[in-house]
């Protein structure tokens, strides 16, 4: 017998608003720390996105042949301790953050780390709670621009939900 349980998509508790709050304002001015995320263009096609926190800048992209979306999840990740500047990678992918934590990435992420030179440099992996919104009344949600960017290069959205100067 097989059990799925159905997960909406919004925080579902003050719990995880409140991390969420906490880790956006933490690295609202830390140019060290990047955001991730990936979405599906196609079957076994994705888009992989590394935002910096401070501006929302996108720092790389990249399209990746997977057979899931937890795989580019991680490789998202690779993507960012890929970048020399970053200290902290935040994630909404609370399966790809453990996976990193316990050792277990998929192969070609490992492939990507290989590649790196990290040295004697420390990255650290946050998970934070997927779909905040507006958590913090301070500083802006850049996962959430992670995650509209990546959704962008698989053009199934527009790059941003702010109105374009063909809607003002």
């Amino acid at each position: 017998c097989t059990f799925h349980r159905a997960y909406s998509t919004k925080i579902n508790s003050s719990k995880q608003k409140a991390r969420a709050k906490a880790l956006i304002d933490l690295h609202a001015n830390d140019e060290h720390a990047r955001y991730v995320d990936a979405a599906e263009c196609q079957r076994n096609a994705f888009a992989a996105v590394v935002i910096e926190a401070s501006t929302g800048t996108t720092r790389t992209a990249a399209s990746v042949r997977s057979a899931g979306a937890e795989q580019v999840e991680e490789m998202a990740i690779a993507l960012a301790i890929a970048d020399a500047d970053c200290h902290t990678v935040l994630s909404d992918s609370r399966q790809a953050v453990r996976k990193f934590t316990k050792g277990q990435i998929c192969r070609e992420t490992e492939r990507v780390l290989r590649a790196v030179k990290l040295q004697d440099r420390k990255v650290r992996i946050k998970w934070l709670p997927a779909h905040a919104g507006d958590a913090s009344e301070r500083n802006d949600n850049h996962n959430e621009t992670a995650h509209t960017a990546a959704r962008a290069l698989t053009n199934r959205a527009p790059a941003t939900d702010r109105p374009t100067w063909l809607e003002a």
